[in-house]
């Protein structure tokens, strides 16, 4: 790297300038880039001269622009290569390629159970053939996949081993990059969903804008992301925010209280095994006839649509789990003060039936009532977070490389 204050070190940041302009805001012209980069003429000219050598941009077609100028037209070259985000969870396993501006150019969704992730050479081969395919699909001139991002339910250590899965069996201690670096020859990183999904809402969703938040992953198990003055607070050993595995104190009639992790009984899961157990009674029927009269094929979703319809014994099981929910929320809350709380992950599609409850628990319990936002990302979030990753990481790389 270039000494401080060297003119190869302003070289160096103003290259970086100028890049992450025309990531962020798309084509723009040499007068466009001297307004919103601050540069002089003469600098923003040497700049761009440099990174068009270089082929890291490149001249729109006239025939290409979106609005007609009389002077050049410079864009990010985000075909030059492609990323890969993967969402590893419990029950899918999501990947979408990529270009380098994050724009999805291909997806595919694999059962994980079925690709059996307690097997690790056989999951790992089973995506790497996945995105051979879409390589294959939206890829085949440009064929050049420059870093994979994954995320996982869990914590992952900083160096990438996953210390704690329990809705992975036999992944708790599983070396992660090592094992996508065995699969693919490009940059690679391993995050918790939650910190991806709270990427990709501060890229692209209701956390634009925002500095202080938690963001709660709502899917079979529950994970969290914390988001302090801007940056994301990963902790010590990369479990920060992780409310999913708080002890929590449950009640069992008739005996001593046990104490399981809050995703026990709030999460997901939970909610599908107490569903189950509802829908084994007389009390239970509307749960049981939206499940086609099989106990074994309810669901979260089918409680949370016997809920919708009115059911008394499906709202029950949902309070019962979004009052759980509430408390983890209003302790670490309280622990960090929050400005928003969002909800993601796919529970959070049925939010609207559970919302009022968890904010009222929340005012109840905390000291500081936050403000609340749902995701709009839906199931994609956690991918969509990793490929916006993997563009940020190219575009570090690219930078660095203009340093040496």
């Amino acid at each position: 790297m270039p000494r401080k204050g060297s003119p190869a070190l302003m070289r160096v940041i103003n290259a970086a300038g100028v890049i992450r302009e025309l990531r962020a805001r798309g084509p723009m012209t040499r007068a466009d880039l001297v307004r919103v980069t601050g540069l002089s003429k003469p600098t923003v000219t040497s700049v761009v001269a440099h990174l068009e050598s270089l082929g890291c941009i490149g001249l729109v077609p006239p025939d290409a622009r979106a609005v007609p100028a009389r002077a050049p037209v410079y864009e990010y070259r985000a075909d030059r290569g492609q990323v890969l985000g993967i969402d590893i969870g419990a029950g899918k396993t999501l990947l979408i390629l990529a270009d380098l501006s994050g724009r999805t150019l291909a997806s595919t969704r694999l059962a994980t159970l079925a690709a059996a992730p307690d097997q690790p050479e056989r999951f790992f081969g089973t995506v790497r053939s996945a995105t051979d395919a879409l390589l294959d699909q939206a890829a085949p001139q440009t064929r050049n996949l420059m870093a994979v991002v994954a995320g996982t339910p869990g914590v992952v250590s900083p160096d990438g081993v996953v210390t704690m899965a329990p809705q992975l069996p036999g992944w708790d201690g599983l070396h992660l990059v090592e094992r996508l670096r065995a699969a693919f020859d490009c940059l690679v990183v391993a995050e918790t969903e939650a910190t991806l999904s709270l990427e990709a809402e501060r890229s692209g969703g209701v956390a634009q804008g925002v500095e202080d938040a938690l963001f709660v992953h709502l899917g079979i198990g529950i994970g969290a992301g914390l988001l302090l003055d801007g940056r994301v607070h990963r902790g010590a050993h990369g479990g920060a925010g992780e409310i999913g595995q708080m002890p929590y104190r449950q009640s069992s009639s008739g005996r001593e209280p046990d104490v399981v992790p809050l995703e026990a009984v709030a999460g997901g899961g939970a909610i599908r095994l107490s569903g189950r157990a509802a829908a084994g009674t007389a009390e239970g029927a509307a749960i049981l006839e939206l499940a086609g009269g099989d106990v074994d094929r309810v669901e979260a979703a089918t409680v949370f649509a016997a809920c919708r319809a009115g059911d008394p014994v499906a709202r029950a099981v949902v309070d019962a789990a979004v009052d759980a929910l509430a408390w983890g929320i209003a302790t670490i809350g309280s622990a960090v003060d929050p400005r928003t709380v969002i909800l993601g992950g796919g529970m959070s599609r049925s939010a609207d039936l559970f919302l009022d409850r968890l904010a009222d628990r929340v005012r109840e319990w905390a000291p500081f009532s936050p403000e609340w936002a749902v995701s709009n990302l839906g199931d994609e979030a956690v991918a969509l977070g990793a490929v916006n990753h993997a563009a940020n990481l190219v575009e570090q790389e690219l930078v660095r490389a203009l340093s040496n």
